[in-house]
């Protein structure tokens, strides 16, 4: 699960031809992760920036089911 968020700068026209990406991780807590993109063109000038906030699941953990939950 992840919410996103992202924004171009107002300066920023969109063209074709070669670029970079860039991707780091910000932050890893017990929980949830965030990380940031960047999207720049051959002459080093961002385009964009986006964030992303994971939630992180532990996949090995039993499931605990309400007793709600259909069987």
């Amino acid at each position: 699960m992840s919410s996103n968020q992202g924004s171009l700068p107002a300066t920023a026209a969109v063209t074709t031809g070669r670029g970079r990406a860039e991707g780091r991780i910000i932050h890893v807590g017990r929980s949830t992760a965030l990380a940031e993109g960047r999207l720049y063109d051959v002459d080093e000038r961002l385009y964009a920036v986006a964030s992303t906030t994971c939630l992180i699941l532990d996949m090995d953990a039993p499931r605990q089911h309400s007793d709600a939950t259909v069987r």
